[in-house]
């Protein structure tokens, strides 16, 4: 039970803080300067689920987001959080770079030629994305 709780930890958090959290440390908060940090969303992505069953919502999100996980890793930033359709990344933490904008920027490139490969489940078209960057 401890190694599943161990693993979960380190599933969802940076390392370093999970090892905190194990060794029983206190966390601190850390200030990281500068950060990039992106964002994207399925396009019309309401109206997809309204027309589809939820696996394969469930099925369409697990296989475009497996394969974003696999470029964050490439293009070295760490991926904060996915909620629905929303993808979160970070660029320059947890371990600081000076190249985390062009870090996130290679990643969106990435991830706008990744989606010529995915279909909507309802219709076959091309599924759309949004995706927004902030430096500072």
């Amino acid at each position: 039970e401890k190694e599943k709780s161990e693993a979960l930890l380190f599933s969802i958090l940076p390392q370093s803080v999970a090892r905190q959290l194990i060794n029983e440390e206190p966390v601190e908060s850390v200030w990281f300067n500068p950060v990039t940090i992106l964002f994207s969303d399925i396009k019309d992505f309401t109206t997809i689920c309204g027309s589809c069953s939820p696996m394969q919502v469930v099925a369409m999100l697990n296989e475009l987001y497996t394969r974003f996980d696999e470029l964050t890793t490439r293009n070295h930033v760490y991926k904060v959080e996915t909620i629905g359709d929303a993808y979160m990344v970070a660029g320059g933490l947890p371990q600081p770079t000076v190249d985390h904008a062009s870090n996130i920027a290679n990643l969106a490139l990435d991830m706008m030629a990744t989606m010529r490969h995915f279909r909507r489940p309802d219709n076959n078209e091309p599924i759309m994305i949004r995706i927004g960057i902030h430096s500072g």
